[in-house]
């Protein structure tokens, strides 16, 4: 979930339980403390600063392990604005205990771009972004939603370039670029896909006008003016 928000309601915005329920896995929502991961930004960004979440998220995937008895091999984390941060922080601490990232309206903090950290093994990332999100914006900066700052963050196109360094470059294969369009309401998206040297796969959903929502969610935060 992001800033100010929580596990129900990740839940209510994702639809993953109805998948989860067709397609066989287990889903967790966890709740952040004060409604605020540490997501990596820096002490005077975030109210959360300090606080183990990277730490709290492993030992919840050992708990649900212990309990459920999961594929420990195919374990996914998918985060939204604050949450998609703290995705990425997850993907560079605890790569050994993850398959792949998503992260949705959002981008790295530039203090974890800075660290340059390269996952424990291949990790493949999914991102998803709107071209009008005012939060995490195309080029990057600094910015707040309301009262909530956000603080410096990378342009995506720099965090989509990072994820494809952290696994080693680029592969052989050229990125694939595609227009993909929702004949519906006519939105159109641009897919950019790298294959990694290590085999993993880093992918770009660029949505054009989109904002800081959640794409397809039946939670309606795309009518809260400021999100866009």
């Amino acid at each position: 979930h992001g800033a100010r928000l929580s596990g129900w309601i990740a839940e209510a915005a994702t639809g993953f339980d109805k998948i989860a329920n067709e397609e066989g896995f287990i889903v967790a929502y966890p709740d952040a403390t004060h409604q605020q991961w540490d997501d990596g930004r820096s002490q005077t960004d975030n109210p959360s600063y300090g606080i183990d979440d990277v730490g709290f998220m492993a030992r919840l995937i050992d708990y649900i392990d212990w309990k459920y008895h999961i594929e420990t091999s195919q374990v996914y984390v998918a985060g939204y604005s604050s949450g998609g941060m703290l995705a990425q922080k997850m993907g560079m601490e605890l790569g050994g205990k993850l398959s792949a990232i998503a992260e949705v309206a959002s981008s790295l903090p530039i203090p974890q771009l800075q660290l340059q950290k390269t996952p424990a093994r291949p990790l493949s990332v999914l991102m998803i972004n709107g071209t009008q999100d005012r939060a995490f914006p195309m080029a990057g900066g600094t910015t707040q939603i309301i009262k909530v700052k956000v603080g410096p963050v990378a342009p995506i196109m720099a965090t989509y370039q990072y994820w494809i360094n952290a696994n080693g470059g680029a592969g052989s294969l050229p990125p694939r670029e595609d227009i993909l369009q929702k004949v519906k309401r006519g939105t159109v998206v641009n897919l950019l896909n790298t294959r990694t040297r290590n085999g993993s796969c880093v992918m770009l959903y660029t949505i054009n006008g989109g904002g800081h929502t959640w794409p397809g969610s039946e939670v309606p935060l795309r009518y809260i003016p400021f999100l866009g």
